[in-house]
């Protein structure tokens, strides 16, 4: 059998088979060799590449720590700006202001009985105590007062802020030994400055010299006000 099949063998019997191997390998390297740049993140699987299969060299270049980091690229458009939030809470109410300064007081007192300065008596002082200065609104009340002027007639009863006569409601009164349960005057007084000051029930007599016959009841206070300067 042998001997036949050696029989057979020619050049080109031998030059045919070899041609053959070469096409069919040809074909085979054809189709496992693939294009340049075809095998992307697309066509590779989850997990289809290892460290095992990467080259030593990317390896070296993963593990090194002093790789240069390569310039950083171009700034991207802006994106469009977002929706508006919600409104936030109201915030604490804050710490309150210290006072301010006292404004000015506006308005003038006047007497509606006229008179002079002049002082007969002034009677029931009464201490009050202002902390700080300013113009005062002062009203002073007296209980069961009887007055007696030496000329007779009548006399005016006022208000007495530190010795000194306020302009505001004055009395006038007819008659002497006339006992009245219960009197009030009332004024403005200039600039005080602050601290302890004396009000009293003032009497003027028009001519001469007045007195009380009785004793009028004492300790009927008095009431003040701190206007501002």
């Amino acid at each position: 059998m042998l001997i036949k099949f050696r029989a057979r063998l020619s050049y080109a019997n031998i030059t045919a088979t070899l041609a053959l191997f070469v096409a069919l390998g040809g074909v085979s390297y054809a189709v496992v060799r693939l294009p340049a740049g075809s095998v992307g993140t697309k066509q590779l699987h989850n997990g289809a590449v290892t460290r095992p299969k990467l080259a030593a060299a990317v390896l070296d270049a993963i593990n090194d720590s002093n790789t240069e980091t390569g310039p950083a690229g171009p700034a991207g458009e802006r994106g469009p700006a977002g929706e508006r939030g919600p409104a936030g809470n109201d915030g604490a109410p804050g710490i309150a202001g210290n006072p301010g300064p006292p404004g000015p007081t506006e308005g003038i007192s006047t007497d509606g009985v006229p008179g002079s300065t002049h002082i007969d008596m002034a009677l029931d002082d009464t201490v009050f105590t202002t902390t700080r200065s300013g113009r005062v609104f002062a009203s002073k009340p007296i209980s069961n007062l009887t007055v007696a002027c030496s000329s007779g007639g009548s006399w005016t009863g006022f208000l007495v802020v530190d010795g000194v006569r306020i302009p505001g409601n004055a009395l006038r009164f007819v008659g002497n030994n006339n006992t009245y349960p219960q009197l009030v005057v009332s004024g403005v007084t200039g600039v005080l400055a602050a601290g302890q000051h004396h009000a009293g029930f003032g009497v003027d007599c028009p001519i001469g010299d007045g007195s009380h016959p009785n004793t009028y009841d004492a300790g009927s206070g008095v009431s003040a006000i701190v206007l501002g300067s």
